[in-house]
């Protein structure tokens, strides 16, 4: 009777009942242990629990791919297996199984079983490949590979360094767990054995890195003589490098160089001194960098009749095009001159062939005109101002090595003004005895045109004389007669005021000379009427 109810009740609501949540599942959640596991669970129908005896699953589907296989039986059960977790995230889900409706066997109803799954411990433990390493004696590059044991993909850790690397190799990382081991030319006399060890950050504990560790051998080199640096780096002006020497066997041995060759022809010369090699060389004239390398063949000090050999590389620029001048400081004279200046390399040799470009500073009281071979001619006319005058000029060429950096070359000339010195032409006088005027004119050493300057005043005159300044670069003096019984000379000076220096007057200097009064008497009225 009562099933009889449930079917007319069924039928009463299929339509209604098509495609809902109406199984229940027991457990309804899961927690999955890492490795998986299978697990059996129970269903019914939730419209009428306990009312059917058996229910076949129709299907089931999940969100997520750690569902292994889900089974179903007639007695209302169904088995569900979930894989190992091998990833290293936590995992969740869920599993929807279907049953037919018991209302209408052509549609389903569902319920739902969720699950949760926690995630691997990652093993951090590495290996690295080659394990053992032969590097050639004369040096080389190894390639290395560091990978996870236990994991498959790619080493992304922090490379924290290496321990155990012998002198002279060293150890860099690359991406995905890739190393380099670079080692010199075992040049030491000793065979290298060594356990290298390379550690990277541990993510689970950072104070306590993850390591592999490899061997690595090289051997030395039989017999060799080592020269450091391997590499120089000379001056465009040349000059002398010293290089060390090392032998494999011993420190204390003396060295023979037989020779050498390379070089492109820079080396003017070596010699050795202190076990120290000592390498002169050119300047590079050219425009362009000279680079190569040189070997030097030495004796073997263990075995004369063996050359050992060792090679160093240079690389020299060009000498620069820089110039001197002949002169740096010209003080022209005041009268006006014209001065050659030669310009030469500083670091090349030859006279200088460079383009001339231009000047800067130069004044316009002077003119400068480039000749051959880097010659300068400099014409400055006489300073006839009342100041000394000066200037800084530099002088450009074209830069055969870089256009937009012309040579330069500076200078400094002074000039100072041409004096007010000035002389009396004819500065000798003969005065009568009775006394007279006399006039001079003044003329100017340096200086051209008339005398033109503000009398001051004169002495060395005899008493009674007196001067008269004129306006036209005269002067007058005034000689009274010479009423003494002797004849009077003297030198006197005239000066002027001094455009140049107020307290230093310009002068000249005349002679005179007087010769005194005569005794001559007359009589006057000396016609004499006497009576008879």
């Amino acid at each position: 009777m009562k099933k009889d109810i449930l079917s007319l009740l069924l039928l009463f609501c299929g339509l209604s009942l098509y495609g809902q949540q109406y199984v229940s599942v027991s457990p309804s959640s899961i927690s999955v242990p890492l490795g998986g596991g299978t697990y059996t669970c129970s269903v019914d129908y939730t419209i009428s629990p306990d009312s059917l005896m058996s229910w076949d699953l129709a299907r089931y589907t999940s969100t997520s791919s750690q569902v292994a296989s889900l089974t179903g039986g007639w007695n209302k059960q169904f088995t569900v297996t979930f894989k190992a977790n091998t990833g290293y995230t936590p995992v969740s889900g869920t599993v929807t199984v279907y049953y037919p409706d018991p209302a209408n066997w052509n549609n389903q109803v569902w319920g739902t079983l969720s699950f949760t799954q926690p995630a691997a411990t990652p093993d951090y433990t590495l290996s690295i490949a080659p394990s053992n390493i032969s590097v050639d004696p004369y040096g080389g590059t190894q390639k290395l590979k560091v990978s996870y044991v236990y994991m498959q993909e790619a080493v992304n850790l922090t490379y924290l360094g290496a321990t155990g690397l012998p002198a002279g190799c060293t150890l860099s990382a690359g991406t995905n767990g890739e190393l380099t081991l670079r080692c010199d030319k075992n040049a030491s006399g000793t065979d290298r054995n060594a356990t290298v060890t390379v550690r990277y950050q541990n993510p689970r504990d950072a104070a306590k890195p993850v390591t592999a560790s490899f061997r690595m051998y090289q051997a030395t080199v039989p017999s060799w003589i080592a020269i450091t640096p391997e590499s120089v780096t000379v001056m465009g002006a040349g000059e002398e490098k010293s290089f060390n020497l090392q032998y494999a066997v011993d420190s204390t041995v003396t060295y023979e160089c037989l020779g050498y060759s390379g070089g492109q022809g820079q080396i003017r010369s070596y010699r050795i001194a202190n076990n120290q090699l000592y390498v002169d060389f050119k300047k590079n004239q050219t425009n362009s960098t000279i680079s190569g390398n040189i070997t030097f063949n030495f004796k073997d000090p263990a075995n004369s009749a063996l050359t050992l050999s060792d090679a160093v590389s240079f690389s020299q620029a060009p000498a620069s095009y820089a110039i001197r001048l002949s002169e740096n400081s010209l003080a022209m004279p005041a009268a006006g001159t014209t001065k050659t200046l030669t310009a030469s390399y500083v670091e090349r040799d030859n006279p200088v062939t460079l383009t001339y470009k231009s000047s800067s500073g130069l004044p316009p009281w002077c003119t400068l005109t480039p000749g051959a071979n880097g010659s300068l001619s400099l014409v400055c006319p006489a300073n006839t101002g009342n100041a000394a005058r000066s200037a800084t000029v530099t002088v450009s060429y074209n830069n055969p090595l870089n256009a937009s950096q012309p040579v330069t070359a500076s200078f400094s000339l002074s000039q100072q003004p041409l004096s007010y010195n000035i002389t009396i032409p004819g500065n000798s006088l003969s005065v009568t005895a009775k006394g007279e005027t006399k006039t001079l004119s003044l003329a100017y050493v340096d200086r051209t045109g008339t005398v033109n300057l503000t009398y001051k005043g004169c002495t060395g005159l005899p008493s009674g004389a007196t001067v008269t300044a004129n306006s036209n670069g005269t002067f007058s003096v005034a000689f009274p007669g010479n009423t003494t019984s002797a004849v009077r000379s003297g030198t006197a000076t005239v000066s002027y005021n001094n455009p140049l220096n107020s307290s230093q007057p310009v002068s000249a200097t005349f002679t005179y000379s007087q010769q005194p009064l005569s005794y001559n008497i007359t009589i006057p009225g000396n016609s004499l009427s006497v009576t008879a």
